[in-house]
């Protein structure tokens, strides 16, 4: 859910930084969209907002409505990194290079944490993201909107193999198709993820709100999404609202209109918003590191529970914790990573100079783990 963004002022769309690739509003998306996630877990651990009190089911999860948010970020950012580069194997290398370095650190460290060894299956599993689905035991918990994500990746650079990456009949067509063939499925009784065909067709949404910023023309977002957006909504609705099986937490369909409708009008208002200049500041960097964020709040949720903190205070020390340790997994980790990508496969020296710097330097990226 990482790689370039847009700017917080209005369109037209400027560069958050001269020379940079990042934009800043949709920096500013995946800041808060990470704090979101951080704040969701801590809470539920805290017995605030946890499922005892029904909130996030009956009324609004912070965590659904932040992944929705990167989501669209994810269908906004993956069409310029390929089509920029105009080369699979690029694209492919800097995916990988951008999400396995922390994953498997994340993997690593919790399997020492727990004390466990994991089999080859399991070992397996969690690198193909599909712990779940291969009903193994899960050490990084946000994996499964990683194993979205990839199939958004590998479904974009499929359709701009086949040079239909352009087309708007033909991605709407599909994800149509899809939420269609999910809903069949639910309502003939058979389980039936509707909320990640939603999720994974919201990359679509993201995909035409690029379109729209990237050509300066608002029809190439509107015209599509007039159709797709209603047919996500209706996927949720069937799902959610005609359907008895709503997964592992039984979701009401309120929870998930306020909470799917948070993380667009996120989006979506952040192409208008305007923040103090710090704030602004703050935001983007947050932003920068949001993977690190997202992946390593699992620890900071650990570490503060051994300080027998409750509350709102292991609240608090959760967020206050998080921050420093995603600032230096992405100094240390993510951005060697993305240093490599920028340079092998062998690209334009012109976007080797346009990489990212370590933070602190002169020129300024759903469940947790069990508990040990």
């Amino acid at each position: 859910m990482n790689d370039v963004a847009v700017s917080s002022a209005p369109v037209p769309i400027v560069p958050a930084r001269p020379g940079a690739l990042r934009f800043g509003n949709i920096d500013i998306v995946r800041g808060i969209a990470a704090l979101m996630v951080a704040f969701q877990h801590a809470a539920e651990r805290a017995g605030i907002f946890g499922t005892d009190q029904r909130f996030l089911t009956e009324w609004f999860n912070a965590g659904q409505a932040a992944v929705i948010a990167f989501f669209l970020v994810s269908g906004f950012v993956i069409p310029l990194s390929l089509e920029k580069g105009r080369s699979l194997k690029r694209f492919a290398t800097s995916r990988i290079l951008r999400i396995y370095p922390l994953y498997l650190v994340t993997f690593a460290l919790t399997a020492m944490v727990i004390g466990d060894v994991p089999s080859v299956k399991t070992i397996v599993a969690q690198v193909a993201f599909a712990s779940e689905y291969l009903h193994t035991r899960n050490y990084v918990g946000n994996s499964w909107t990683l194993s979205i994500e990839a199939v958004w990746y590998v479904l974009f650079a499929g359709l701009f193999f086949l040079n239909r990456n352009r087309s708007a009949t033909t991605i709407v067509a599909l994800f149509v198709a899809l939420i269609g063939a999910m809903a069949v499925l639910t309502l003939t009784g058979h389980r039936a993820p509707m909320g990640r065909a939603g999720m994974l067709a919201t990359c679509g949404v993201g995909l035409f709100a690029y379109r729209a910023v990237s050509e300066r023309n608002l029809r190439a977002f509107l015209i599509p999404a007039a159709v797709l957006v209603p047919a996500i909504a209706a996927g949720l609705v069937i799902g959610f609202g005609l359907s008895g099986y709503h997964g592992k937490i039984d979701f009401s369909l309120r929870a998930i209109a306020l909470s799917w409708t948070f993380g667009y009008a996120l989006f979506f208002g952040s192409f208008l918003l305007k923040l103090p200049h710090a704030l602004d500041v703050t935001l983007r960097k947050l932003g920068e590191i949001s993977f690190s964020v997202y992946l390593m709040h699992t620890f900071a949720l650990w570490l503060i529970a051994a300080t027998g903190l409750t509350g709102w205070a292991y609240i608090a020390g959760v967020i206050a914790i998080s921050i420093p340790m995603a600032m230096l997994t992405y100094s240390y980790i993510e951005l060697p990573a993305i240093r490599l990508s920028h340079r092998w496969p062998r690209r334009d020296p012109r976007a080797v100079r346009q990489e990212p710097t370590a933070l602190g330097g002169d020129t300024p990226g759903p469940a947790a783990p069990p508990l040990p």
